[in-house]
C-alpha cells in the first residue's frame, strides 16, 4: 500500500512543484566496447543564443566531466526514490515524464527501449526490468543522484540555461595557470607553461629550437581564394564574413573586424563560446595599445603572470641577496615589489649590498625578454654608481647571428654567448617616463628597436621563394608582403619601410593589405586607415585621404533634399572652368518645397518658406507677412514678404535680411543677430542677447529686454534655464538665432517636415566643425610592439612550484574550475562525504579543467537555393581521419531551415577522440545534408583541416546546400565494397568518398556495425564511443530518435493558423521555452501565422507588354537614414496578365519593374496599413519615364549636379500628368505643393542586381535575380533574347520548336482537362484527329502495299515502309502528347519513366519524321527513274535497291542524330520561393555551341535535301513525258499534250507537289524568323508543328487513290479482308 501512495506522490509532485529539468548525458559509458579516456563522457549540453551586429549565433556547449566516475566510492542513499522499470511501466509513466523529471538520457532511452520492447513483443528483457530510475530531489541530478552543481544563486533560476548564464556574469581573473601541454615547450623557467595561443603568434616563446614557431611559415605563404578574406595570421575565411560588425569575430586574430566598436564585454555572460575562447589578443605596440604584452591571450592577467614568472628565475652565479636587492633598488620590474618591504628606504643599504654580493654583470631577467634571445645586461659599477632609483639597463644582448643592421665599429662584448651592446650602439635611446614603468621606459623602446631580430622565416627557399614573399636586402630574411608597411622593421637595413620598396609593391598590387593614396604618391598599411591619424596628408578641402570618409561622403555626396536650399553642402566642382556647387543655377529650382517648408530656417532668402510657420508667439499675421520686431518701439509687428531680403533692414537683429549674417558663399552661421552701423563685429550668437552688457554699438541686442523682471539675468535670456521667463518678443529672437546650425538633410518624405525647436537634429555649419580635422601624422623612426618570448610563471599570490602535470594546482574558490563549471559529488550523504570536480567547457579538460583542448571551431552559414528554401534540413557536422577506418572523433546536429536561418551563424566544437590528435592522419569536417521530412540524403560537403601543427583550428565557411534535383556524383576511383563513391558537392578538387549503406562505415564501407537508431529514423555512422548517429524524423527526438514530440498533442494552442507547418524545434535550438515554430504558407505571417500579409493584386492594360519576370520595388521612408528599398520577384504566367504579390512589411511607395528600364507606379502612400487588399490595374499613363525621355538631349548630358536642378521641369511641364521618372541614380515622383507640380526624388539604383550568389540555376546564359543580398525570399531568370522557360531553358527557334516550348506552359497545373486554355484544347483535339488520321492512313497502306505486285518495285517497297512509319510516328506523336499532358497537368515522380521518354521519345520521333521525309523522297526518285528509262526499268533491280536504301537510310538518320539522347535530360522546375509555385518536369535538350551549330545542319539537311528531291523529281517526270509524248506525237499542241499526261500520270506527280507545298509553310517560317517572340501567342508555331506532321497522314491519300493500279489492288485486298471476315463469321 505504502508503495502505490508513494508512487502516485512521486507522480504528483512534479506538477504541483516543477523542479529545474537538467538532463545528464552520455552516462553509459560501462558499455563502450574500449574505454578511452579521452572521449567525452558525463555532459551536460546547453545552448547558447548570442545576438550580435543583429546576427544570431546558434551553439551548444557540452560541459563535460574531466574524471571518470569509476574512481569514486559511490554509496546508495535512502533520501532519494528508486523505481524498477516494471515498476515505471505498472503506473504508465512514459519516458516524456522521466525526461521532464531530470532523468540521465541514456537512462530515459533504455526505458523507452524497454516500453518498445514490451508493446510490440508482450514480454522485455528481465534485465531491463529491474533498471532502477532515481527520482532526485533538486539540486540532485545524475544516475543516482549523486551530483549537484557547486554555485550558488541569488535567485530562483527557471531553468539551467539561466543558472550558467549567470554564473559566467562575473569575469574570469584566474589566480592558476592553464596550459598547452601537448607541445614540449622549454620557455627557460621549469614553472611555465605554454597558451594555445602563443603557437604561431609570430614569436618565439620556447628556447627548444622554437617549437611553437616551427611550422608556422606555412601560414605565411598561404594564399587564399577569390571569395575568401585573409586574416593577419594568415588564415582564411568566407569573404562575406568580413565587416559584419565590429563584434563578429571570425578570424582567431579578429583582423576582420579591426578593434574599433567592440563591445564592452565587462558587464556580459562571458559564457564559454567561440568569442571568448577562441580568440588571440593581439600583442603589438601600437596608437590602441601602447604598452607591450609578453601573450596573445586574452585571458586577464596572464601578462602579469608572464612577467612575474620571468624574475624567478634567478642565475646561479647570482645570489638571492643580490637579486632582490638590485629589483628592489631599481623597481624592477614594478614599483613596490611586495617582497622589498623597506628594504631600501635607507639610502645606498641596497647598493651597499650589490656591491658585496652581485657578480659584475648579469640578466636581469634571466629569461629572454622576446624573440627568445634579446636581453637585459645589468653591471654592478652602473648600480653602485646610480644616483636615482630608475636604472636604464647599460647592455642589450643579442644573438648576433639573427640580426645585423646596427652601427658598426663599436666595442662588442660577449656574455652567456651572446652579443652585447649599448644601447646608444643600435642606436637606442630610453628615457625614463616615471615610477614603476620599467616596461615603457626600457623594455617597450628596445622591442621597437629590435623587432626586425624577431627571425621567424631565415633562408628556407620553399618559403622565400613564394610570390607573395618579399627578400630583405643583403639578408637571408623574407617577409610576407602583407607585413610591408605595417611600422614595423622586420628586415635588418629596414627596407620593409622603405617609401621607395612601400610603393612599388603597392602600384604592383602585390599586397592586399595596402592603401594606395590619391593626394599623395605614397601608400599606407590598411590597418592605418581611419586611425584617427591622417597619414596620406589633406587635399583641398582638408580631408584626409586616409580618413574622414564620413565627412567626405557628407561634402561629396548629391543628395536631392539639399539642392538649393540656401547652404552650400557640396564641395565645389569645376565644370567648364565654373565652380558649380549645390547652390549655383537655382533659377529654375523653387526654394519653397517639401524639404524646406516651416523647418525654422529661412531657406529662401525672403522667407517664404517659414511663412505662418512660427507658433512660439501669440501674433498672428496675414497670408504673405512675416513677425517681426521693429527697431523703434520693440514690439512684434508683421512685415510683408515683399520687404524681406529687398536690402533695406525693417527688423531688429535684421531678421529679414539674412543674408546679412550668412557669408558670401551661404555657408551657415551661428552669429545670426545683425547689430546696425556696427562694421567691426556686425553679427552675434543668441548667447550674447540679453546677457546685460551691450554687445552691439548702439546696444541693439539689450534693447528688447524685458524690464519688468525682479532679477537680473547674469547669462543670456536665452539660455534654456530662462525659457519660461522669456517676453514674446525674447521668445522670437531667441528662437531665431538659436538656429545656428543647419539642420540635418532629411533623406527623403512626403510630407513637408515640421520644425520642432526641440527635436531638431543639428549638424556644423561650415567643414571645419563637420569633418574634425585630423593632426597630419609626421613618420618618424619605425617601429610598433607585439607580445615577447618572455617565459611565465605561477599567478603573483599563489604558491610559485607547481609540478610538471599540475595535479597540485591550488584551488580557489571562485575560479577553481577556471572557465568550467564546479561540481559536487555526494560519496555518502548520510556522513556528509563529498567530493569536487569539474565540468568542463569543449576548450578545457582536466580534473579542474587546467589543460587546454585540441579542437575545432567550425562556424557556419548556410545558404539553400530557390528550390530549398521551404525545405528543412538535418546536418550532420563530423570530425573524421583519413585512416581506414574513418573514425568519427566527434559530431554535431542540428536542424535547419532557410526561412528561419538563413542569416544564422552556427557554431559547433569538434574534438578529436584521443589527446594528443595523432600528427601522422590528416583529419577532415564532413558534412551530410538530409531533408528532414523525407531522410533522403541531399549530398555532403568538405571542409578540409589544414596545418595540422595548430593547437585551434578557427574555421569559418560559407556553404551552399546542393539543390534538390542535383545529381549526386558518383565516381569510381576508389573501393567502396558496401557504397557507393561519391563527389563532394561544390568541391572544386572532385575529392571522392564512400557514402557507406545501413550497416556499414570505414574509408571503404569494409567495417560493419550495429545501428541503434530507432525504428523510422536513419543511421548516419558511428562515433569512436561506439554510439550510433541518428537522423531523426520531423516527429522525434533525442540521441537515438526515440522520443516523440508531443507538444501539440498537451496543448492545443500550439497550433498554426491558416494552414501554417508545424515544425519542432531542436531541443538544443530552443529560446524562450519555445519548442515550435509555424512555417508559414504564401500570404500569411506571424508567430503562428495569424497576421494576413498585404495582398496587392494588380493587372496590366492590354497595350502593356509583360516579360516573364515581374519586379515589384517596395519603399519605406525612414526618418533618419535613407529610404529602404526592398524588392520581390514574380514570374507572370505567359497565359495571365495579373499578378498577386503578398508583402508582409509596411511601406509608402511601390512600382512594378518590367525591365531594365521599364517602371510603373502603382501606389504612394503616406501612411501604411498592416494586413491591408490592395487592387489596381496598370495602365500605360502609370509608366515612369526615364530622364532621356522628360528632358532634352542637352539638360541630359549635363552634370548630375546641374541637371539635377532641372528636374522640376517635368513635373510642371508634361501633359498628361506625369507620375514618375528616373535617371541612373534618382526616382522622383511627381507630387502636388503649393498649388504646383513638382519633382520629390530618392535615391534608387535600378541597375543594382543580385546574382543569386553565384550559384545561378538558370540556364543559356540567363540572369539571375534575386530580391536581397541577404536572405533572399524569391529569385527569377531573366532570359535572354530567344529564350523563355522558367529557368531560360527552352530556345525558341521555329525550325526547332518542340511541343514542349509551344505548349508546355499554356498547360495549367492541376487543372482539369476540360477548364484547360483553348490552345491546350484544340492542341487535343487535333492531335485526336490527326492520329486517327494517321493510324487509318497507315493501316490501309499497309494492307495494300502487302501486295506483292506492288512491291516487285523499289516504289512500292519504299511507300510500305512509309506506311509503317507512319504508324510509328503517330504512335510516338500521340505518346508525346499524351506525357506532355500528364507531365505537366500532374506532378509525375517517376523519374526513371520520365528519363526514358525524355531520351527515347523525342529521339525516335525526330528518327521517324526524317525517314518518312525521306522515303517520300525515295518515292520520287524511283518514278523520276521510272519516267526517264522508261520500258528499259529493271524492276528487280529497283526492288533489290530499295531495301539497301531503306537500312541504308535508317543507318544513316540514326548516326547523324546519335548525340540528340547524351544531352537530353530532365530540368525540374520547382520555384520553391512560396507554397503555390509551380513544380514542373521539362525534358530539354542542352546542345554545347559546337553541337548546336551541327543540330541545325541536320535539322536543315534532312529537311531541305528531301524537299529538292521531291521538288527536282516532280519537275523531271513532268518534262520527260511530255518530252516522250512529243516525239512520238510531233505534230500535237504542246499544251494538248501536257495536259493529256496530267489526265493520265497525274498521281505520278501530285504526291511529290503535295508534299513540297506542305513543307513550304514552314522552311519559310524557319528560314525567315530566327527566333520566336511571342510565346505568348504561339499559335503560328503551333499551326508549324502540326503541319510538320501531316506528310506523314497522307500516304494513302497521296499515293493509293490517285492511282488506279494502287487503288485496284486496294478494292481487291478490302474485299479479301471482307470475305475473310464473312467466312469466320457464318455470314452468307
Amino acid at each position: 500500500m505504502m508503495f502505490f501512495i508513494s508512487l502516485i506522490c512521486f507522480i504528483l509532485l512534479p506538477s504541483i512543484n516543477p523542479q529545474l529539468q537538467i538532463n545528464l548525458h552520455l552516462t553509459d559509458w560501462t558499455n563502450y566496447n574500449e574505454i578511452n579516456v579521452d572521449l567525452q563522457h558525463d555532459c551536460l549540453h546547453v545552448p547558447t543564443h548570442l545576438v550580435e551586429d543583429k546576427i544570431e549565433y546558434h551553439q551548444v556547449i557540452s560541459y563535460c566531466m574531466g574524471e571518470w566516475p569509476s574512481e569514486w566510492n559511490i554509496e546508495e542513499n535512502s533520501f532519494h526514490q528508486k523505481y524498477s522499470f516494471s515498476q515505471l511501466k505498472i503506473l504508465n509513466i512514459t519516458s516524456q515524464q522521466l525526461y521532464l523529471w531530470s532523468a540521465p538520457m541514456d537512462i530515459v532511452e533504455e526505458y523507452e527501449s524497454y516500453l518498445n520492447q514490451s508493446l510490440f513483443s508482450n514480454q522485455s528483457s528481465p534485465i531491463m526490468a529491474t533498471k532502477l530510475f532515481y527520482n532526485c530531489t533538486q539540486p540532485r541530478f545524475g544516475p543516482v543522484c549523486q551530483y549537484s552543481l557547486d554555485i550558488s544563486t541569488s535567485s530562483f533560476p527557471s531553468s539551467l540555461k539561466e543558472i550558467i548564464h549567470d554564473f559566467y556574469l562575473q569575469a574570469y581573473k584566474p589566480i592558476t595557470w592553464t596550459c598547452y601541454t601537448h607541445l614540449e615547450c622549454n620557455r627557460g623557467t621549469s614553472t611555465a607553461c605554454l597558451d594555445w595561443a602563443e603557437i604561431c603568434d609570430d614569436h618565439i616563446d620556447c628556447l627548444n629550437d622554437g617549437i611553437d614557431e616551427k611550422h608556422c611559415w606555412e601560414l605565411e605563404i598561404n594564399e587564399c581564394e577569390e571569395n575568401e578574406y585573409r586574416c593577419k595570421n594568415g588564415q582564411c575565411i568566407s569573404k562575406i564574413f568580413y565587416h559584419e560588425g565590429p563584434n563578429s569575430l571570425d578570424c582567431i586574430d579578429t583582423t576582420d573586424e579591426g578593434d574599433q566598436g567592440r563591445e564592452d564585454i565587462r558587464h556580459l555572460s562571458q559564457e564559454p563560446i567561440f568569442r571568448f575562447e577562441d580568440v588571440t589578443c593581439d600583442n603589438n605596440v601600437h596608437s590602441l595599445s601602447p604598452n607591450i604584452r609578453f601573450t596573445t591571450s586574452c585571458v586577464h592577467g596572464r601578462h602579469d603572470l608572464i612577467l612575474e614568472d620571468m624574475f624567478l628565475n634567478k642565475p646561479n652565479s647570482t645570489s638571492d641577496e643580490c637579486w632582490l636587492a638590485f629589483r628592489c633598488q631599481f623597481n624592477i620590474p614594478r614599483y613596490a615589489y611586495p617582497l622589498c618591504g623597506n628594504m631600501c628606504s635607507k639610502n645606498g643599504i641596497c647598493q651597499e649590498i650589490i656591491n658585496k654580493t652581485c657578480p659584475d654583470i648579469f640578466f636581469i631577467p634571466n629569461a629572454p625578454l622576446f624573440f627568445g634571445h634579446i636581453y637585459f645586461a645589468y653591471t654592478k659599477k652602473n648600480a653602485v654608481q646610480a644616483r636615482s632609483r630608475f636604472l636604464s639597463p647599460p647592455y642589450v644582448c643579442y644573438n648576433d647571428q639573427l640580426c645585423n643592421g646596427f652601427y658598426t665599429n663599436r666595442t662588442l662584448l660577449t656574455f652567456n654567448n651572446l652579443t652585447c651592446r649599448r644601447p646608444e650602439d643600435f642606436p637606442l635611446t630610453f628615457s625614463v617616463l616615471g615610477r614603476n614603468d620599467w616596461l615603457n621606459a626600457y623594455v617597450t623602446p628596445l622591442y621597437k628597436k629590435l623587432h626586425k631580430c624577431n627571425t621567424i622565416i631565415q633562408n628556407i627557399s620553399a618559403v622565400c621563394n613564394n610570390s607573395i614573399m618579399y627578400q630583405c636586402v643583403n639578408s637571408s630574411k623574407c617577409i610576407s608582403k602583407d607585413r610591408i608597411a605595417d611600422d614595423f622593421i622586420d628586415c635588418d637595413y629596414g627596407d620593409d619601410e622603405d617609401p621607395i620598396v612601400i610603393y612599388d609593391i603597392c602600384v604592383k598590387n602585390e599586397s592586399k593589405t595596402l592603401f594606395k593614396c590619391t593626394t599623395t604618391a605614397k601608400c599606407i598599411h590598411h590597418e592605418k586607415v581611419n586611425d584617427g591619424i591622417c597619414h596620406c596628408g589633406l587635399n583641398e578641402y582638408g580631408l584626409c585621404d586616409d580618413g574622414d570618409a564620413k565627412c567626405r561622403a557628407f561634402r561629396t555626396h548629391l543628395s536631392f533634399s539639399i539642392v538649393c536650399d540656401g547652404f552650400i553642402d557640396l564641395f565645389p566642382i569645376n565644370i567648364d572652368g565654373q565652380n558649380v556647387t549645390d547652390e549655383t543655377e537655382c533659377e529654375l529650382w523653387q526654394c519653397n518645397n517639401t524639404y524646406t517648408r516651416c523647418d525654422g530656417i529661412w531657406n529662401c532668402f525672403n522667407g517664404a518658406d517659414e511663412v505662418h510657420c512660427n507658433t512660439s508667439v501669440s501674433l498672428n499675421c496675414p497670408s504673405n507677412h512675416h513677425i517681426c520686431v521693429l527697431p523703434s518701439t520693440n514690439q512684434l509687428t508683421c512685415l510683408s514678404l515683399a520687404k524681406a531680403n529687398d536690402g533695406i533692414i525693417d527688423c531688429l537683429g535684421a531678421t529679414d535680411e539674412p543674408k546679412l549674417c550668412r557669408s558670401t558663399d551661404y555657408i551657415h552661421s551661428e552669429k545670426a543677430f545683425y547689430c546696425s552701423n556696427d562694421s567691426s563685429s556686425p553679427c552675434l550668437k543668441s548667447s550674447n542677447l540679453c546677457n546685460s552688457n551691450d554687445e552691439c554699438i548702439n546696444g541693439d541686442d539689450e534693447q528688447f529686454c524685458s524690464s519688468a523682471r525682479n532679477f537680473s539675468a547674469h547669462y543670456s535670456i536665452c539660455q534654456p534655464a530662462y525659457y519660461e521667463l522669456r517676453s514674446d518678443v525674447e521668445e522670437f529672437l531667441c528662437e531665431r538665432m538659436a538656429l545656428r546650425y543647419k539642420r540635418q538633410p532629411v533623406y527623403f518624405s512626403l510630407d513637408t517636415i515640421k520644425f520642432n525647436k526641440d527635436t531638431i537634429h543639428l549638424i556644423p555649419p561650415d567643414i571645419e566643425s563637420v569633418c574634425k580635422l585630423k593632426d597630419v601624422w609626421q613618420k618618424g623612426q619605425a617601429a610598433h610592439f607585439p607580445l615577447d618570448t618572455i617565459k611565465f610563471n605561477k599567478d603573483i599570490n599563489t604558491i610559485r612550484i607547481v609540478p610538471p602535470n599540475m595535479k597540485s594546482i591550488v584551488h580557489h574558490d571562485q575560479y577553481r574550475c577556471h572557465r568550467g563549471l564546479p561540481l559536487r559529488i555526494w560519496l555518502n550523504q548520510e556522513k556528509n562525504l563529498t567530493n569536487i570536480t569539474c565540468l568542463c567547457p569543449p576548450s578545457f579538460y582536466g580534473n579542474i579543467c587546467q589543460y587546454q583542448n585540441q579542437r575545432v571551431s567550425l562556424t557556419m552559414r548556410f545558404q539553400a537555393y530557390s528550390d530549398s528554401r521551404r525545405t528543412l534540413f538535418a546536418l550532420v557536422i563530423t570530425l573524421i581521419d583519413d585512416s581506414d577506418k574513418r573514425i568519427i572523433h566527434s559530431h554535431e546536429q542540428f536542424t535547419y531551415l532557410y526561412v528561419n536561418d538563413c542569416q544564422k551563424k552556427f557554431n559547433v566544437y569538434l574534438l578529436y577522440s584521443t589527446r594528443p590528435k595523432n600528427d601522422t592522419q590528416n583529419y577532415s569536417i564532413h558534412i551530410d545534408i538530409y531533408d528532414k521530412t523525407s531522410l533522403n540524403y541531399r549530398g555532403s560537403l568538405l571542409i578540409p583541416i589544414k596545418f595540422p601543427f595548430l593547437p585551434v583550428h578557427r574555421i569559418a565557411v560559407h556553404l551552399n546546400i546542393p539543390r534538390m534535383n542535383d545529381d549526386i556524383q558518383s565516381c569510381t576511383n576508389q573501393t567502396c565494397v558496401h557504397g557507393q563513391c561519391m563527389i563532394y558537392s561544390e568541391d572544386s578538387k572532385g575529392t571522392p568518398f564512400c557514402h557507406c549503406n545501413y550497416g556499414w562505415s570505414g574509408k571503404h564501407c569494409t567495417i560493419p556495425y550495429a545501428c541503434k537508431c530507432s525504428s523510422g529514423s536513419l543511421c548516419a555512422g558511428i562515433l569512436a564511443n561506439n554510439r550510433s548517429i541518428c537522423v531523426c524524423p520531423m516527429n522525434k527526438f533525442g540521441p537515438r530518435c526515440l522520443f516523440n514530440h508531443t507538444v501539440c498533442q498537451f496543448n492545443q494552442n500550439n497550433t498554426c493558423y491558416n494552414g501554417g507547418k508545424y515544425i519542432p524545434i531542436d531541443e538544443y535550438m530552443q529560446r524562450d521555452d519555445k519548442t515550435f515554430f509555424c512555417m508559414c504558407p504564401k500570404g500569411f505571417t506571424g508567430g503562428r501565422c495569424e497576421i494576413p500579409d498585404n495582398k496587392m493584386t494588380l493587372s496590366f492594360h492590354k497595350h502593356i507588354q509583360l516579360s516573364q519576370t515581374l519586379i515589384i520595388h517596395f519603399i519605406t521612408i525612414n526618418n533618419d537614414s535613407s529610404p529602404e528599398n526592398s524588392s520581390i520577384l514574380s514570374r507572370i504566367p505567359i497565359h495571365q496578365k495579373t499578378a498577386i504579390i503578398n508583402w508582409r512589411n509596411e511601406f509608402h511607395i511601390a512600382f512594378a519593374q518590367l525591365s531594365d528600364k521599364d517602371f510603373y507606379l502603382i501606389t504612394v502612400q503616406k501612411i501604411n496599413n498592416l494586413s491591408s487588399i490592395f487592387e489596381k490595374t496598370i495602365n500605360p499613363s502609370d509608366r515612369c519615364k526615364h530622364i532621356s525621355e522628360v528632358l532634352n538631349e542637352t539638360i541630359v548630358r549635363l552634370h548630375p549636379i546641374r541637371r539635377i536642378k532641372y528636374y522640376h521641369l517635368p513635373c510642371h511641364q508634361t501633359s498628361p500628368s506625369l507620375p514618375c521618372f528616373f535617371d541612373d541614380i534618382h526616382f522622383c515622383l511627381c507630387t502636388d505643393f503649393n498649388q504646383q507640380r513638382i519633382a520629390n526624388c530618392f535615391e534608387f539604383n535600378y541597375m543594382k542586381k543580385f546574382d543569386c550568389f553565384g550559384g545561378s540555376s538558370c540556364k543559356n546564359g540567363a540572369q539571375c535575380l534575386q530580391d536581397s543580398s541577404k536572405c533572399p525570399k524569391t529569385s527569377v531568370c531573366v532570359c535572354p533574347q530567344c529564350y523563355y522557360g522558367g529557368q531560360c531553358q527552352f530556345k525558341s527557334t521555329t525550325f526547332r520548336l518542340s511541343l514542349d516550348a509551344i505548349l508546355g506552359y499554356h498547360i495549367l497545373p492541376h487543372i482539369k482537362l476540360t477548364q484547360q486554355l483553348t490552345i491546350v484544347k484544340f492542341s487535343l483535339a487535333l492531335t485526336i484527329i490527326m492520329t486517327i488520321a494517321g493510324f487509318i492512313d497507315g493501316i490501309l497502306s499497309v494492307m495494300t502495299f502487302k501486295d506483292q505486285e506492288l512491291r516487285s518495285r523499289g516504289c512500292g517497297v519504299y511507300l510500305l515502309g512509309s506506311a509503317i512509319t507512319t504508324l510509328f510516328t503517330m504512335s510516338m506523336f500521340a505518346l508525346k502528347f499524351s506525357i506532355l499532358i500528364i507531365t505537366q497537368m500532374s506532378y509525375t515522380t517517376n523519374r526513371s519513366f520520365l528519363n526514358f521518354q525524355c531520351i527515347s521519345i523525342d529521339f525516335l520521333l525526330r528518327i521517324s519524321l526524317y525517314m518518312d521525309q525521306w522515303l517520300n523522297a525515295c518515292v520520287a526518285i524511283d518514278r523520276a527513274i521510272t519516267a526517264v528509262k522508261g520500258t528499259s526499268f529493271n524492276k528487280k533491280t529497283s526492288k533489290r535497291l530499295a531495301r539497301y536504301v531503306i537500312l541504308a537510310l535508317i543507318v544513316f538518320i540514326i548516326s547523324t542524330t546519335i548525340y540528340d539522347p547524351f544531352y537530353r535530360d530532365l530540368l525540374y522546375e520547382n520555384n520553391n520561393d512560396e507554397d503555390d509555385g509551380e513544380k514542373r518536369i521539362w525534358c530539354i535538350a542542352s546542345y554545347s555551341s559546337a553541337v548546336e551549330i551541327y543540330d541545325s545542319f541536320v535539322n536543315v539537311f534532312h529537311f531541305v535535301v528531301p524537299f529538292f528531291i521531291n521538288l527536282i523529281s516532280a519537275i523531271i517526270i513532268i518534262r520527260t513525258t511530255i518530252a516522250l509524248q512529243i516525239n512520238v506525237h510531233p505534230d500535237e499542241n504542246y499544251r494538248k499534250i501536257l495536259f493529256a499526261q496530267l489526265r493520265q500520270h497525274g498521281h505520278l506527280i501530285y504526291g511529290s507537289i503535295f508534299l513540297v507545298i506542305l513543307a513550304i509553310p514552314r522552311i519559310i517560317i524557319s528560314l525567315i524568323s530566327d527566333c520566336m517572340k511571342a510565346i505568348v501567342n504561339p499559335w503560328l508555331y503551333l499551326i508549324g508543328y502540326f503541319i510538320s506532321f501531316i506528310p506523314s497522314t497522307l500516304t494513302f491519300v497521296l499515293f493509293i487513290l490517285p492511282s488506279k493500279n494502287y487503288k485496284g489492288v486496294f478494292r481487291k485486298t478490302i474485299q479479301q479482308y471482307l470475305t475473310t471476315i464473312k467466312r469466320h463469321l457464318h455470314i452468307d
